[in-house]
């Protein structure tokens, strides 16, 4: 198994974390009228409890790419599995929360995840589905990431084919350069070690996209020796 992925394969499998009494309460209180009631004040001892608890829980990494999040989740996202304009008594459900990076929960944004239309699932809180089968993605609190992604060459991120990692790929735009660096600096590479590991994958590369990305990892490597040479 790749050094990596014995760090980045973490689950959320049975989590439920140590909510205080009274913000539970408030949450289960509120009288859910749409997706804007999560940005009012009534939950936000929720999510002031839920975001550090789960970001510690998630060693510090993405729910779905595993770049690392900042200290105690500090300006990423609570990420909603099954996003709360489909379903919004949903948005406390904790099987259907997690935290993100900015540009996975950006790029996945408002998409339809389950299995079926979202219609076709009741609106109630306790209708949540609660089996790994009902999602088209990723979700930690029922699949092990390792059974979905792999590193490729030591420290490229890939899509293990017919599995959720495809299309969990897909809906949050992995192809980015920003994972390259988070994993090399994850296994601390040095820079030219880093450049040298980066111009051979470009190498080999033959999808156009991704020797794109490469090439800006690239670029942003050379432009740190370049500062760490002044």
């Amino acid at each position: 198994m790749p050094q990596l992925i014995r760090i980045l394969d973490y689950n959320l499998i049975g989590y439920n974390p140590d909510i205080p009494a009274n913000a539970q309460q408030k949450v289960d209180n509120h009288i859910i009228v749409d997706k804007d009631d999560w940005i009012l004040g009534f939950c936000k001892d929720f999510k002031d409890s839920f975001k550090p608890q789960t970001t510690r829980k998630q060693k510090r990494k993405c729910m779905y790419c595993r770049t690392t999040l900042n200290v105690d989740g500090s300006g990423n996202a609570i990420e909603h599995i099954t996003p709360r304009k489909l379903k919004p008594y949903w948005m406390f459900v904790v099987r259907n929360l997690a935290v993100a990076c900015d540009n996975c929960n950006s790029s996945k944004n408002d998409a339809n995840i389950l299995r079926l239309r979202a219609n076709n699932y009741g609106d109630q809180a306790n209708q949540c589905p609660n089996n790994a089968n009902e999602y088209l993605i990723f979700n930690p609190h029922f699949d092990k990431w390792s059974d979905h992604f792999d590193i490729e060459d030591g420290y490229f991120l890939k899509a293990k084919p017919n599995t959720k990692g495809p299309a969990t790929y897909s809906y949050c735009k992995m192809n980015r350069y920003h994972i390259i660096i988070d994993y090399l600096d994850e296994l601390k590479i040095r820079l030219p070690f880093s450049y040298r590991i980066l111009t051979k994958r470009i190498r080999k590369e033959k999808d156009p996209n991704k020797l794109s990305v490469l090439r800006t990892a690239l670029e942003y490597i050379e432009e740190l020796m370049k500062l760490n040479n002044h």
